[in-house]
């Protein structure tokens, strides 16, 4: 199975370039940094010295079935060529992807960051640092360690040491690392025989990225501090806004998941929030009638999202603060299930009932980072085969969403995002005075 497998001081990076795997220490065994002028000439060096074509590249296994890819790395670390390689690899501070083309709209490269079609990533390592060749950047984040605020704390930190160095003189000359070093995969007959296999990882991906529906969209009409005058919290007011979008398009009620980080606490990760509640109930039923999108402030459906907004502010403080019980409840459920309750055998009822089971179905999966300026947008998958996946900003005169769906659902990532334009204006309107 998967574990988590932290290296020991490590000083090197892991680059790739066209899925060719390059490796070079940034500090020295005294802790002190390579000069930047170094790393770039070394970057340049991976980056002329890399073919545009290579042979083989294992990235795509890990993307994968685990299972499938857990035979193909067993198999692999049999080769002592491919067991330098991995052993490089996997105690790397991270991966820095050097990628090759520049994506061309800002959905193509929310595509890039999350898949690129498992082309020169490495989704097996904590972070992969990705460079497109126009200088802009971003962060592909394995979840398991960690959380979307950890990602924003390392990608802040990152910029704004960036922003403190002078610019690179790019006709000045600086010695490469001594350390660089080009690591094959594995030796001819190791690689030849995995061509099957990594034909059948490349169809796969395909097959699953072909079925995402990602869609990136500003919304430039009002942002926070618009919203902050209307007298209800940002947060709540967009988690209002997407009940109202999925009922109008779906006609029904979703069950909600909203991550919320618990970093108040030590080794804090996330709680949820359960936005679908009575209150915000009452208010869509209310919003989605002719009488109550005209209602006006004084209107009852004003009331109730007031109302609505208020309970979903409370209630997400109180999880922030380690109130929350659906982190709880999953982990008694974890835990019986591993056998690691003495003297219970069998899953309690409780977790058998169809209504938790229900509770659990995170139709609308969402989550918001506050970034500060240094990123434009961050999104993920749905996690529910008939759901939404949502990433969303919020800055003070705009909002950043990054949508997703299945395309063999009847969900549509692209409408859904027009539909969310239209409510978040006629909220705006029921409040304002």
């Amino acid at each position: 199975c998967d574990e988590l497998v932290p290296a020991e001081a490590p000083r090197h990076i892991a680059v790739l370039r066209n899925g060719q795997l390059w490796s070079f220490d940034i500090f020295d065994k005294s802790g002190r940094e390579l000069e930047p002028e170094s790393i770039a000439s070394t970057l340049n060096k991976i980056i002329t010295d890399t073919p545009e074509d290579p042979a083989f590249s294992p990235c795509v296994f890990t993307s994968e079935n685990r299972d499938t890819w857990a035979a193909v790395r067993s198999s692999m670390l049999q080769d002592p060529v491919s067991a330098e390689a991995y052993k490089a690899l996997d105690s790397a501070l991270f991966v820095l992807s050097l990628d090759s083309e520049v994506p061309r709209v800002f959905n193509d490269v929310a595509s890039s960051l999350l898949h690129n079609r498992g082309v020169n990533r490495w989704f097996d390592k904590s972070l992969n640092v990705i460079v497109f060749p126009d200088g802009n950047a971003g962060v592909n984040m394995e979840h398991s360690w960690g959380d979307g605020h950890t990602g924003v704390i390392f990608s802040s930190h990152a910029v704004e040491r960036a922003q403190s160095l002078p610019v690179l003189n790019g006709s000045a000359a600086a010695p490469v690392a001594p350390t660089l070093r080009s690591l094959p995969w594995g030796s001819n007959d190791t690689l030849s025989g995995l061509r099957p296999k990594l034909q059948d990882a490349v169809k796969h991906i395909n097959e699953l990225v072909d079925n995402l529906e990602m869609q990136v969209f500003k919304f430039c009409s009002f942002g926070q501090s618009e919203i902050k005058k209307l007298k209800v919290g940002p947060d709540a007011f967009l988690q209002l806004a997407y009940q109202v979008t999925f009922r109008r398009l779906h006609h029904f009620t979703p069950c909600a998941y909203e991550s919320c980080n618990t970093m108040n606490f030590l080794h804090g990760r996330t709680e949820t929030i359960r936005s679908v509640t009575s209150a915000s109930t009452r208010f869509v039923d209310s919003f989605e009638t002719p009488a109550g999108r005209r209602g006006g402030n004084n209107s009852e459906a004003a009331k109730l999202l007031r109302q609505a907004a208020d309970f979903h502010s409370s209630w997400a403080k109180e999880c922030k603060n380690g109130l929350g019980v659906d982190r709880h409840m999953w982990a008694m459920k974890l835990l019986v299930e591993e056998g690691h309750v003495p003297g219970v055998s069998a899953v309690p009822e409780l977790f058998k009932d169809p209504n938790y089971a229900a509770a659990r179905k995170n139709t609308l999966s969402t989550s918001q980072v506050n970034a500060k300026g240094v990123m434009s947008g961050f999104g993920f998958g749905p996690v529910d085969p008939q759901g939404y996946g949502i990433g969303y900003m919020i800055s003070n005169k705009t909002v950043t969403f990054c949508l997703s769906s299945w395309r063999d659902s009847d969900r549509d990532a692209k409408v859904f995002g027009r539909e969310l334009f239209k409510v978040l204006e006629e909220m705006r309107e029921l409040l304002r005075d």
